[in-house]
């Protein structure tokens, strides 16, 4: 899940105390990880209590997106085989003049860098000229709660005197299995650890994607005995 309005979302249901297993400082989250989470907070919201207004209608919206995964969390499908030819297409225009500056020097040490101030945490999107169109789509796949696929390429217009960047680039791409709260992925995706909007100093959203064979854990989960007072993990 890369909507940041969903995570907007997540972080209001956290902050009513309505979820207890979310976890914003690492990021991406699944799909499947999303649902568990709602179904989470509308079981605590039945409960009762004094919550904000746009509380249900959060609750709703993330429902609705949501609503085959929740099936899943709560046992009413066992299977499910959903194919999305197309399911997003972004097209955005930048217009910029700023040039690429090296990263200024601190107390402690350099970097051979460049950097665009107002432009930064793009995903690795690089701007020339004075014109940028980008135009993507997202594809996806998802057969049983054990197997699915995820492709973003992406499609950026080029000056003429830039030779060294192909206009078309896989953005995101990757296969998944799992079981249980075990998950392994292959391909490209983005990594964001830190209580950032962006991530923090180690990985965040302002590179492109990283290539990787990556071992996880979907959802939090707890310690055993009395470990479980530490609170919630996720790796």
């Amino acid at each position: 899940v890369y909507d940041e309005i969903i995570y907007n979302y997540l972080d209001k249901l956290s902050a009513e105390k309505l979820t207890r297993t979310y976890s914003p400082n690492q990021r991406p989250l699944s799909r499947y990880a999303v649902a568990k989470i709602v179904v989470e907070a509308e079981k605590n919201l039945e409960k009762g209590g004094t919550f904000s207004d746009f509380t249900d209608r959060i609750i709703g919206e993330l429902k609705k997106e949501f609503s085959e995964e929740i099936k899943l969390v709560k046992g009413e499908e066992k299977n499910i085989v959903d194919f999305k030819p197309i399911s997003k297409i972004h097209l955005s225009w930048t217009a910029t003049d700023q040039p690429e500056e090296p990263v200024p020097a601190n107390n402690l040490g350099t970097t051979s860098g460049t950097v665009q101030p107002l432009l930064a945490y793009q995903e690795g999107r690089h701007y020339n000229g004075y014109a940028n169109l980008y135009f993507d789509t997202e594809h996806y796949f998802q057969i049983t709660p054990y197997f699915a696929g995820y492709l973003n390429p992406q499609f950026q217009t080029i000056s003429s005197s830039d030779s060294t960047t192909s206009p078309v680039k896989i953005h995101y791409g990757y296969l998944k299995g799992g079981y249980k709260n075990f998950e392994v992925q292959v391909g490209r995706d983005q990594v964001r650890w830190g209580p950032g909007a962006y991530g923090g100093l180690f990985f965040t959203d302002n590179p492109r994607g990283l290539d990787m064979i990556r071992l996880t854990t979907p959802s939090t989960w707890r310690l055993p005995w009395v470990l479980r007072h530490l609170g919630q993990f996720r790796f």
